[in-house]
């Protein structure tokens, strides 16, 4: 139909926030360039890495490439290692061939691997070579005189200093504290506010929507829960908004635990009730987020968590977590694995509401039991064969309070991702934990 033909791929990109430096992919490059020459295929949308930091040579390739597919590729790597690194090109280019031949070697080793960072690849690639890689960047370093080369070899080692506390975060390394490239929660959370916005490594800054906090709320904790049970140890995932209110005139301390970022900087920023920023930064499990109980009648959590899971305890307030709402496949408040019951409050005003429970038969199933505030059994859910089982629940005068719903196994499968939603009709928040439960209500605009 048209000769004006362009090709599209990520063919050697392995996409991560962790630090992971990115192979060139020589033998991909070379195989792929000159069949589109010779195609007639007139341009490339082909994915390079915006952190530099990790992928410089990759990045360098492709635009050459680009301009001339019958480039010889290996030469170019020369070139750019000898031209960027100085004195210290030998072994920065041995270090990116080293990681060019074990990410081959992996894909072909597992050919369901894809583009995304797994904590397999970690293991695979990046800890079983993070000696050499470490001794390749140092001695490089030692041999660098040149100040630009200097700087281009300090972005290799920001990438490395993200990955070794990811790999720490993980517990895949035997001794974390033996490599040069470690540092302390704290030392590394200031290490990351100093490279903001950095050309050398992934953008760390957590994406808030100010919006979402400029509607006023109605917070009030509860006095009293009925037919509680005790708190086993559940695990959120995903995306979150938490919204935190002190009790008495103490401090709020929220801290994390059982992280599993899935090769993600999990990211946080902190709101007051004016919607002006109070903190921001990354999720650890070593320090807790520490708010002033002065500061603000109430706080917004905004978590940026993507596919990742955690684990959360908040000690001096109240609180409640709100089911995503922001995108047209939410599918409510996201738990995985390890499940506790969920409280929320039914307002006087409504009638009936929705409920509904959803994880992903044959092999994750879940059953619920809803409770209504009396402590009868108001209706039962069972994911065992259906993802989806969805309820109209009818609210009569007495009803209007704290309703609970206990998630179970089913007699098949086994409880993983597990998904809880309410309908319109209800503001969407749930409490976890009884004695900190937290009713939230939109404040009507006069």
């Amino acid at each position: 139909m048209t000769e004006n033909v362009a090709y599209y791929d990520l063919p050697v990109n392995i996409s991560t926030e962790a630090g992971a430096l990115n192979p060139p992919g020589l033998k991909i490059l070379k195989f792929i360039y000159p069949r589109l020459k010779a195609a007639n295929i007139k341009g490339v949308y082909v994915y390079g890495i915006g952190a530099w930091g990790r992928a410089a040579p990759l990045n360098y390739l492709l635009a050459r490439l680009a301009w001339n597919p019958d480039a010889d590729v290996e030469a170019i790597l020369d070139e750019y290692c000898a031209k960027a690194y100085g004195k210290g090109g030998p072994e920065i280019n041995r270090m990116f061939r080293l990681l060019d031949a074990e990410v081959e070697r992996h894909f072909l080793t597992f050919p369901d691997a894809r583009y995304r960072l797994t904590t397999d690849m970690m293991k695979d690639i990046y800890v079983k070579n993070w000696d050499e890689v470490e001794r390749l960047v140092r001695t490089a370093e030692g041999k660098v005189q040149d100040p630009d080369a200097k700087a281009r070899l300090a972005t290799i080692g920001m990438n490395l200093t993200v990955m070794h506390w990811n790999l720490r975060q993980y517990k895949l390394l035997d001794a974390p504290k033996a490599s040069s490239f470690y540092l302390p929660d704290l030392t590394f959370f200031e290490f990351l506010k100093t490279h903001r916005g950095s050309l050398a490594l992934h953008p760390t800054k957590a994406k808030n929507k100010t919006k979402t906090f400029r509607q006023k709320l109605a917070l009030a904790p509860a006095k009293d829960v009925p037919a509680t049970d005790p708190v086993t140890p559940f695990r959120l995932r995903g995306n979150q908004h938490i919204v935190l209110y002190p009790v008495g005139t103490g401090n709020i301390d929220v801290q994390f635990s059982s992280i599993s970022a899935r090769g993600k900087l999990v990211t946080y920023a902190v709101h007051g009730a004016n919607s002006e920023e109070v903190t921001a930064g990354l999720m650890s499990a070593e320090v807790p987020i520490h708010l002033e109980a002065a500061g603000s009648p109430y706080f917004h959590l905004t978590i940026s968590a993507g596919s990742a899971s955690f684990m959360v305890n908040v000690r001096g307030g109240a609180w409640a977590v709100k089911q995503p709402s922001d995108s047209l496949d939410s599918k409510g408040l996201h738990l995985l694995n390890k499940v506790t019951p969920i409280y929320f409050h039914v307002p006087e005003q409504v009638a009936s509401f929705h409920l509904s429970l959803q994880a992903t038969p044959p092999g994750e199933t879940a059953i619920a039991t809803l409770f209504a505030p009396d402590g009868r059994a108001a209706a039962t859910y069972d994911c065992s064969e259906l993802p989806v089982d969805r309820k109209n629940i009818e609210v009569n005068p007495p009803d209007r309070g704290w309703w609970k719903i206990a998630i179970a196994p089913a007699p098949t499968g086994v409880v993983d991702d597990v998904w809880v939603q309410v309908g319109d009709e209800l503001p969407g928040w749930f409490s976890l934990v009884p004695e900190q439960a937290l009713s939230v209500a939109p404040v009507a605009r006069p």
